[in-house]
This record gives structure tokens, C-alpha cells and sequence, in this order.
């Protein structure tokens, strides 16, 4: 029997349990007095509380939390190195004492010090370096009667208007130091200034993340600086009464470039550039970068362009040897002059066997003095704009608290956008060729049950479909987290070259901060507090259908 459309619905039965329909519509029209835009304004502030207690708790109780933000920001890093502009990259010339350049000196390492003198007066002599920094640190005595060579070559650089700037380690009464006999003669304006070398490679992933750049004379970063053999006057010292020291790019920077920078606590977080095209391969065991292609895995780049996928990307600044500064063409000596004259000369050593290495998060080992090249060449290409190694904290640096509210907001606004501005278009006004891979998906697996049930004709054919569909639910499950890991991988790397544009902020925390946003979200932790709070909406799907990007 069919009823009338104007026929009345019957009332519940007594006893039955059932509230009555005026009190069903009266719930329904409670839970709906929120609107979008008042839950999600409400929720907001519970996503921010929760996501800046996450990174100021989780690593505290999970440690391997950080592992994890370590290895999320290393994949990111040469994605972010995309974005470094390289307009200052040749600028900075390394020069390398490599094991070729001993070999046709016919010496072994350490070499005598005439030797040095003999390069540094090739460079003063033949070119005209606007600075040269040695990361050589030449504290240790050694029976060599050629010293005065070296001193008299440093000398004459000064003389020629080029400064020069040597790697030192702190003394005893921590100071910087050099071995005895090492010094300015007496009367004399300073020949060379003395800058600290030492740094920390991170605890977690023993990559270099960080660049310290003034630093107290105990050995902790600090605020303050040291120019030639003393602070200034006035100067903060340390309880021994010994001035603080700045790193080598500060040092270079400050006095050869004109770089003027305020002291601040945090380190200078290093952006890695990445953007070598146009130099020559550094080495067979690095590789040029590939441009857009490193968006893709190595491991699938690898597939059309081999093995040499696989391999790290080679420096970013350019690197020249000893060997090199003996020009045996004209048109060899204008390429070098071209290269060194006004460029800023670091000069290292990149020996088999040397344990001045560092490790890039980009490039793998590389020889320490390509870690200050990348810290001059941010300091001249960012200024005081340089990015800062900032931390969690309660309550968080300013930097950190403003970049965590727009991040948060934001996340917040994309994985909430259906419930704000509307959802999809209707089922029915989506083209056929939308409509029809689904439908067709759902048939298949009706099918595929049917047959696992009673349908099929045997045994075998059971099993084919069981396995059928359970291969099927596993495609569907690694593609949706695979289009997770792609849009989580590209709003991760929209946050993190946006802090560093706007807020000056570091690659770490700004990973660290998308990582705890995105999973606020995700997880259902603001929604089921902004439950609690506001009670169920009725509209909205459940808490497992509602936290996916599409």
C-alpha cells in the first residue's frame, strides 16, 4: 500500500526509547546554530595551542621525533636551495690544496711555511683578491726555520691593500691563538686578523645546519665580536677577561664587503645553494644539479638518467687548486685573473685521507672550507636578512610565533575550505567522464565481493578475486597516501621558502612547524576538541572522511 504524499508521519511508539521527532528536528537545530565560519574561527585557537605545544612537547617525549623532521627537512633541502639566488655565487672562489697540487710542489703535507708564503705571494703578486681567508689553523709548533717567509708574505698582502684572515682555535686562557713566533712584528699595523673555524655539526643528523656567528672566547655562541688581536674597547669579555671572536664569513664580511650586522644570540641557519650550473664538476663522485628535476626522487630520476641520479650534488661555489695559479696560456692566466681578482679567496685543503670535512645536507662530505664559502655567500647575498637558526620554545622567539600563526591559519583554512566556502559541485552536474571511472571502480569491486562470496565457479576463482580486490584496497590505500606525502612535500616547501622570504627563519623549525600543523589536522585533534566545545555539526562527514586534502 502506498501513502498519500499529504500523509501524516506516525508518532514513535511508546516505550520504545525513541525521542520524539520534535525533539529529533530541535537537535538537529541546536548542533546547526554554529556556522562554518564560527567553528572554524573557534577551532583556530585550539590548533594553535596544540600545534605550538606539540613542537614545544614532542621532542621532549619523543625524541625520535626530531629524527624524523631531520630527515624530512634534508629531502627538502635541495628543493629549498632551488630558491637561493645565486646573483653573489661568483663572488667567492675557493682555492683548494689538493693532493695534486703537493705532488708537483714534490711535497707532503704539512708543507713547510715558505710554501705558503710562496702561494700567497703568487696571489698578492699576479692578482688582486679582494680578501683571502685561510682555513688553515697554524697553532701547532713544528721545527721549520722558514717562518719569517710566511709572516713577511702576509705582510706584503697587507701592504697591497688585500686583508687576510686566518683560522684560529682558542688558547688556554681562551682566546684566539696561533703558534708562537706567528705575530705581527712589533710597531707594525696588524698583518692579518684572526677569526674563528669552529663549529658543531647537528647532534641528530651530524649535518651542518647552522654557521656560529660570533661566538664567545669560552667556546659558546655569543654576541659579540673580535677585530685583529682585540675587542673593541668597552667591549663585553668572558670572566677570563677574553674578547669574544667572529666566525670567518663574519669576519670577511664585515670588513672586506661592508656588511654591517646587529649581534644577535641565534646562529646563521645556512641555506645550501644548489645552482652550479655554468662551473665545473667539482669532482666524478658529485654531479651537476638537474634543474625542476630535483622535485623527483633520485631514485626515479635514476631511471632515465642512470647511476649519476644517484650521486649528491656537486658544490655550489666555485672551486680552483694550487696547481692552477701556474697558467701555462695567456688566455689561461685572463681566465684566472677573471675568477680571482676582486673575489673573495677561501682557501682550504682537499687532501685523501684529510679530516677537514664537513657534511652538507645537500652535498654529502665536502672539504670544511666550502661550509664558510656558503656562510659569506649568504651573508652577502641576504645581509642582515641572513635566515636564523631559531628553536621551540615557551613561549616561542617572535619570528616563530608570527610564522606559526599564519602557518597554522593556513593549514587550517585549506583542510576546512569544503566546510567554508562550499562543497563540491552535485554528483549529477559533474561531466561523464568524472562520473564514470568511479562507477565503474564500484561495479568492479560489487563484482570482485560477489564473487569471494557465492558467485564465482570454483576455488581458484575465489581466490583470484580475494586477491583482486585485496590488490585493488591496496593501490587505493598507497595512492591516497601518496598524493598525502606529495601535498604534504609541497605545502611543507611553500612554508619553508615563505619563512625565509618573510620572517627570516631557518629550514628546522619551519619543517618542524608544518610537520605538527599537518598533523593537528589530520589526526582530528582540533575537531574533537572544537566538539567538545561546540558540540557535533551534523552536516559535517565523519572525523575519518573529513581530514583528507580532496
Amino acid at each position: 500500500m502506498t501513502s498519500s504524499p499529504h500523509h501524516a508521519t506516525p508518532a514513535a511508539p511508546a516505550g520504545t526509547g525513541a525521542p520524539p521527532i520534535g525533539h529529533a528536528a530541535g537537535a538537529r537545530e541546536d548542533a546547526r546554530r554554529y556556522k562554518p565560519a564560527t567553528r572554524f574561527l573557534v577551532s583556530l585557537p585550539f590548533a594553535l595551542v596544540i600545534s605550538f605545544l606539540m613542537l614545544w612537547g614532542v621532542p621532549k617525549v619523543v625524541p625520535s621525533s626530531d629524527a624524523i623532521t631531520h630527515v624530512t627537512a634534508r629531502a627538502q633541502s635541495a628543493l629549498v636551495g632551488a630558491f637561493y639566488p645565486a646573483a653573489r655565487r661568483d663572488d667567492v672562489t675557493v682555492l683548494l690544496i689538493d693532493d695534486t697540487s703537493l705532488a708537483e710542489a714534490g711535497q707532503g703535507w704539512p708543507v713547510p711555511y715558505r710554501t705558503h708564503a710562496r702561494w700567497l705571494s703568487v696571489l698578492g703578486q699576479a692578482y688582486k683578491p679582494r680578501a683571502i681567508f685561510v682555513d688553515i689553523t697554524f697553532t701547532q709548533a713544528r721545527d721549520d726555520a722558514t717562518l719569517p717567509a710566511l709572516v713577511q708574505a702576509l705582510c706584503r698582502l697587507r701592504d697591497r691593500g688585500v686583508p687576510v684572515f686566518l683560522a684560529a682555535l682558542p688558547g688556554a686562557d681562551g682566546r684566539l691563538a696561533l703558534r708562537p713566533g706567528l705575530a705581527t712584528p712589533a710597531g707594525e699595523a696588524p698583518c692579518f686578523t684572526l677569526v674563528g673555524v669552529d663549529y658543531e655539526a647537528d647532534r641528530i643528523d651530524r649535518l651542518i645546519w647552522n654557521y656560529p656567528l660570533w661566538r664567545e672566547a669560552g667556546g659558546h655562541e655569543g654576541r659579540h665580536e673580535n677585530r685583529a688581536h682585540g675587542g673593541k674597547r668597552g667591549e663585553a669579555r668572558d670572566e677570563n677577561g677574553a674578547p669574544p671572536a667572529r666566525s670567518a664569513a663574519l669576519a670577511v664580511a664585515e670588513d672586506a664587503a661592508g656588511v654591517k650586522l646587529e649581534r644577535e644570540e641565534a646562529p646563521m641557519a645556512l641555506v645550501w645553494g644548489v645552482d652550479n650550473a655554468g662551473l665545473p664538476r667539482f669532482a666524478e663522485w658529485c654531479r651537476p644539479y638537474a634543474g625542476p628535476g630535483e622535485v623527483l626522487p633520485p631514485a626515479l630520476r635514476a631511471l632515465w638518467a642512470g647511476d649519476e641520479a644517484l650521486k649528491p650534488i656537486c658544490p655550489y661555489s666555485r672551486a680552483l687548486t694550487m696547481r692552477e695559479l701556474k697558467p701555462a696560456t695567456e688566455a689561461d692566466a685572463q681566465r684566472l685573473r677573471e675568477r680571482i681578482d676582486g673575489r673573495f679567496v677561501l682557501i682550504g685543503t682537499s687532501m685523501a685521507g684529510s679530516n677537514d670535512l664537513v657534511a652538507s645536507p645537500v652535498h654529502g662530505p665536502i672539504p670544511g672550507v666550502f661550509m664558510h664559502a656558503m656562510a659569506l655567500d649568504n651573508l652577502l647575498t641576504y645581509g642582515a636578512r641572513y635566515k636564523r637558526a631559531l628553536e621551540w620554545e615557551m613561549p616561542p622567539p617572535w619570528r616563530l610565533a608570527v610564522l606559526g600563526l599564519i602557518a597554522v591559519a593556513l593549514t587550517h583554512l585549506l583542510l576546512h575550505r569544503r566546510r567554508l566556502f562550499g562543497g563540491p559541485p552535485p554528483r549529477h552536474a559533474r561531466g561523464r567522464w568524472r562520473r564514470q571511472p568511479g562507477v565503474w571502480l564500484r561495479r568492479l569491486r560489487a563484482r570482485l565481493r560477489h564473487a569471494c562470496t557465492t558467485g564465482a565457479r570454483g576455488p581458484r576463482d575465489r581466490h583470484l578475486s580475494a586477491f583482486l580486490l585485496g590488490a585493488g584496497r591496496v593501490g587505493a590505500f598507497l595512492s591516497g597516501q601518496a598524493w598525502r606525502v606529495a601535498y604534504s612535500t609541497l605545502a611543507i616547501m611553500l612554508f619553508i621558502v615563505g619563512a625565509q622570504w618573510l620572517l627570516d627563519v631557518g629550514t628546522l623549525p619551519v619543517v618542524d612547524l608544518a610537520a605538527m600543523a599537518l598533523a593537528a589536522e589530520w589526526f582530528g585533534w582540533t575537531r574533537k576538541i572544537t566538539d567538545i566545545a561546540l558540540g557535533t555539526d551534523p552536516d559535517e562527514p565523519p572525523l575519518t572522511e573529513s581530514h583528507h586534502p580532496e
